[in-house]
């Protein structure tokens, strides 16, 4: 089974408005031992988040590498929540990341196991062994405008984190990470078919019109006076070798 990797993000109408850049980002690394996803939101609030969103999922694609490269010794995953705090300190000097403050949205794909990861809000949306998993922020109990997020001092257990092994790389149909621009937007009872039809949809797609294809979706986005900027990264199909792309 051949995967394909793909995504976009777009613009959100009130930045176009603002003159505000798009705040989110997103990568897709390729390893020796697997594929690193990583996917992240600057916060409103704060001046440079788009470097911070940036800056944040380096900081997952080279923690993820580092992780897989030691796999062989059982790493604990835990230990990537400290590490990308390091790195994307690190990799925003010398600017102050209190005005870098942004999400992180992360998965690593290898043949034997997936590692997802989150800290703050948006989703992680993924079909194991014909399962659904769903990873995402609960709100009932918090101000919606209250997230985790990276910032200057690093907090432990901020980060949600689950290992699951595949006996088969063909146990993972796919995978699904998503800003909140686009999961607050899905009800939490659609967020798995949302997942599974994005998928299924554009992964039929040759690369180029594909890429088109999302980006209209995101800017025609069907939900009224929508406005923030929306980033959509999906795997579909089993741990495939790509390039390294990085966008904002």
């Amino acid at each position: 089974m051949n995967s394909r990797i793909f995504g976009a993000s777009v613009q959100g109408p009130g930045h176009i408005r603002r003159g505000v850049p798009n705040q989110d980002s997103f990568l897709i690394r390729r390893c020796r031992r697997g594929i690193i996803l990583a996917v992240s939101d600057g916060v409103g609030s704060r001046e440079l988040s788009h470097l911070g969103s940036r800056a944040a999922c380096q900081a997952a694609a080279e923690a993820g590498e580092k992780f897989l490269a030691g796999q062989g010794r059982d790493p604990d995953p835990r230990c990537l929540e400290e590490m990308i705090h390091a790195l994307w300190c690190l990799n925003l000097s010398p600017e102050d990341p209190d005005r870098c403050c942004a999400t992180l949205l992360f998965a690593l794909v290898t043949r034997k196991c997936v590692v997802l990861g989150r800290q703050g809000d948006g989703m992680i949306c993924a079909r194991i062994r014909g399962e659904d998993l769903l990873i995402t922020e609960d709100k009932e109990d918090s101000f919606s405008n209250v997230t985790w997020c990276l910032r200057k001092k690093f907090t432990p257990d901020q980060m949600a984190m689950t290992a699951i092994p595949l006996s088969d790389p063909g146990d993972l149909d796919h995978l699904l990470l998503a800003t909140d621009g686009v999961a607050d937007d899905v009800p939490d009872s659609k967020k798995a078919s949302f997942a599974a039809s994005f998928a299924m949809e554009y992964s039929q797609l040759p690369a180029k019109k594909r890429t088109r294809s999302i980006r209209k979706m995101l800017k025609e986005w069907p939900v009224p006076h929508h406005s923030d900027d929306k980033t959509v990264l999906c795997l579909a199909g089993t741990c495939h070798q790509v390039k390294e792309k990085n966008h904002d």
